[in-house]
């Protein structure tokens, strides 16, 4: 049931999302397969774990933290290129900190990218089910802010 609900709540956000009617995505920037590795496969983990210089003419901005249950910490970050002319939103990256287990989850949300898209959701699947609850929460909350300012501007 729980993952029939954020199942429901992914297709309906990307259904929301395509159907908006002033967005043209005939130039939409995508996600790259290296711009997805660096979020999801210790690039990102590096830089914020480590010290690490971020990804080179890139960077990351916050823009929203939901916290749930006094379990989970989630961040969300612009993944943003900031050179070479294709400057962007190329990504949005997540950050999960787990009270329960201790461990640091990141994932990229990538655009305009099917074959991504799938891995991203594969990632998300192998979640625990209270990890499934907490980012179908949180990610909601964000959709919704987003909404907000890009229509409420």
């Amino acid at each position: 049931m729980k993952k029939l609900l954020f199942t429901l709540i992914l297709v309906t956000s990307s259904a929301i999302a395509q159907q908006t009617p002033t967005v043209d995505l005939s130039n939409a920037v995508s996600t790259t397969q290296e711009e997805y590795n660096y979020i999801a496969n210790n690039g990102l983990k590096r830089n914020m774990e480590e010290g690490a210089d971020m990804k080179q003419n890139y960077r990351l901005v916050k823009f929203f933290n939901q916290g749930f249950e006094k379990q989970y910490e989630i961040d969300y970050y612009l993944f943003q290129k900031t050179a070479d002319g294709s400057e962007g939103l190329k990504a949005i990256a997540v950050v999960i900190k787990s009270e329960i287990t201790n461990k640091t989850f990141y994932i990229c949300i990538p655009m305009n990218n099917k074959g991504l898209s799938a891995e991203y959701f594969k990632s998300v699947m192998n979640f625990s089910e209270q990890l499934q609850k907490a980012y179908s929460y949180a990610t909601s909350q964000a959709l919704a802010k987003l909404a907000s300012f890009h229509y409420n501007k």
